[in-house]
């Protein structure tokens, strides 16, 4: 069964159930109490005409009880004398008087009927003993007649009761369908789609709910868009990566091939060994430097999540001055470092690594007798050092990829693997740390880190 339909029925019959028992206690209850504040009120009539009587010389009691008397026709007033004499109603009462107090005749014309009695004292002493005898019409007959009309009402009542449910069950379930259409248009994640809330029940709790899941699967919908286009990306990432690792790898590996091939069959110039050897364990030398770095790049992320500590730059970095400072004066550069306590959480080895990277790029491009300036301070870090050449934008920007490396350091002996600042690239955006490289004016290059961002 539907939610409306059991609404409907569970309302019309309730209304039905509580409409008979009203109707019921109106049969019942209601003439009971009409009949006490009847008598309530004739009790009160009775007891002001005692305070009123109390009091009065003999010939006011006699006069003002033919008042009070007569003006009640619920209420017959009998006044006797110390020796039980009628002195109220009497023989000169007037025909017409008779005929405004009906219960002269008798009582017996009412349904409910009784007395009450008490003694009055006059001024003079004198006491009088007043008869009150009451009478009224119950509801009784009006009940009676009602039972006539009882088949009338139980139809006005199921008529009632059938509409009351309709409208409640319109009423309550018309919002919950409206609910349940635009969780069916969700279905579709389209943007721009909620829940009407009107009202603060539950249903309008309900509807709010509603509204804030499907704005939160929406968002978790982009994320994992976004993450899956990241992980896209780095898939992509990693194998050019290995396309051009593997490139790197290929014509080393043929060079020495080719000169163990001449050694071993000892043509021409390679049957000097010991020259060739060398020139081997050279090769052996840059690639086993070639390798450790794209190891330390490739193992960037699983490292940043489980060596995550606080440390000071300044500390990490005092260690290496001294050889910096020598390396300084042994090719004439100008040199000054200024390091002020910097603290920093991450991996303080990545960290450590992508610092010194930075550090050995400028010492190895700059140009002879340049000054190179390392500044450390709270949240920044910064490198600047004179260089022969002042590299384009565009030539910046690929500097970060793996292997590239400027024509004009492929032609030096210390030109590099082109690892650097590809690792540098990857455990700053590891951390989070914004970072640039950029010409400061005609002869310096700078590289600064905020880690503070």
């Amino acid at each position: 069964m539907k939610l409306a339909q059991r609404h409907f029925i569970i309302v019309t019959l309730l209304t039905i159930i509580t409409s008979l028992i009203l109707v019921a206690l109106l049969y019942f209850a209601m003439p009971i109490y009409y009949n006490q504040q009847r008598r309530h009120e004739l009790k009160d009539n009775f007891n002001y005409v005692v305070t009123k009587l109390h009091g009065q010389s003999d010939a006011d009691i006699l006069a003002n009880i033919e008042t009070y008397d007569l003006g009640r026709p619920d209420l017959l007033y009998s006044l006797f004398d110390g020796e039980g004499q009628r002195l109220w109603p009497n023989k000169s009462l007037k025909p017409d008087d008779l005929a405004n107090h009906p219960n002269y005749d008798s009582l017996s014309t009412y349904d409910e009927v009784g007395s009450w009695s008490t003694t009055v004292t006059s001024r003079e002493g004198n006491s009088y003993i007043l008869l009150a005898e009451y009478g009224f019409k119950n509801l009784s007959q009006v009940s009676q007649s009602l039972v006539t009309m009882y088949p009338f009402v139980v139809i006005l009542i199921v008529v009632l009761a059938l509409i009351v449910g309709a409208v409640y069950t319109r009423m309550s379930t018309g919002r919950i369908a409206l609910i349940s259409e635009t969780a069916r248009k969700m279905q579709s994640l389209e943007d721009g789609i909620e829940c009407q809330v009107v009202g603060r029940d539950e249903i309008s709790v309900l509807a709010q709910d509603l509204n804030s899941l499907y704005s939160k699967l929406l968002s978790s919908i982009e994320e994992l868009k976004f993450e899956n286009e990241q992980t896209q990306r780095r898939e992509r990432e990693k194998s050019e990566f290995l396309r051009m690792a593997s490139h790197e790898l290929k014509t080393p590996i043929a060079s020495m091939l080719g000169l163990v091939e001449g050694m071993i069959y000892n043509v021409g110039e390679f049957k000097d060994h010991d020259l060739y050897l060398k020139k081997c364990r050279d090769i052996l030398q840059d690639q086993s430097e070639l390798v450790r770095s794209i190891l330390d790049a490739t193992n960037v992320e699983i490292a940043v999540r489980e060596r995550e500590t606080t440390f000071q730059i300044d500390e990490l970095l005092q260690g290496s001055m001294a050889s910096y400072n020598a390396l300084a004066i042994l090719n004439h550069y100008k040199f000054s470092p200024i390091l002020m306590p910097s603290q920093v959480t991450g991996d303080q080895v990545l960290v450590g690594k992508a610092l010194k990277n930075i550090i050995d790029n400028a010492f190895r491009y700059s140009r002879p007798g340049g000054k190179i300036s390392i500044i450390c301070k709270q949240g920044t870090f910064i490198v600047d050092n004179e260089v022969n050449c002042i590299l384009p934008e565009e030539e910046i920007e690929k500097l970060f990829l793996p292997f590239y490396r400027p024509d004009y350091s492929r032609t030096k002996q210390d030109g590099g693997t082109g690892i650097g600042l590809y690792l540098v690239k990857n455990v700053l955006d590891k951390h989070g740390f914004a970072y640039s490289f950029r010409a400061v004016n005609e002869t310096t290059m700078r590289f600064q880190i905020d880690f503070e961002h």
